[in-house]
């Protein structure tokens, strides 16, 4: 019997989520039939990395960044395809966002504190917001001088 198959047996049987009969399928079939979808901004860690709005030209062709993640997700993690392309394009398409408050892990970001940013009062949130409008990636220039205006040290 396909996966597929076994989908549809369950489906026409109207059996309810949490049943006995609905736990044993999940089990028997889990590991041949389920596996976890290739996300391209993903970390070996497994945490989730933000994606760039961008299009990468590669092999003649182009597509942006959120095409690519889309069809990857129709992969499995395991895959090679999506290994490949997470080693390939996650440079240019993944970036880990510049957190204003930095890395710490005892400090919380105020975001309805009223600030001033380049001349405009502004909330914390606002420039976070910014921050991903620009994508201004963690550890760069631009995020370490923000981090040393607005960071309360």
């Amino acid at each position: 019997m396909t996966c597929g198959e076994v989908d549809r047996t369950i489906r026409s049987g109207n059996i309810l989520v949490g049943s006995a009969t609905c736990n044993n399928a999940r089990e028997q079939y889990r590991s041949a039939c389920c596996t976890e979808e290739c996300q391209l901004c993903r970390d070996p860690d497994g945490d989730f990395l933000d994606l760039r709005e961008r299009v990468v030209k590669q092999g003649g062709y182009e597509a942006t960044c959120q095409e690519i993640s889309t069809i990857l997700s129709t992969t499995a993690k395991k895959d090679s395809l999506c290994t490949d392309a997470q080693s390939q394009l996650g440079g240019e398409c993944c970036y880990e966002q510049c957190a204003l408050c930095g890395d710490q892990s005892d400090m919380s970001t105020e975001w309805y504190a009223t600030v001033t940013f380049e001349g405009f009062s502004t909330t914390c949130l606002g420039i976070d917001y910014m921050l991903r409008a620009e994508q201004v990636s963690n550890g760069s220039d631009r995020c370490s001088e923000l981090q040393g205006a607005y960071m309360d040290r």
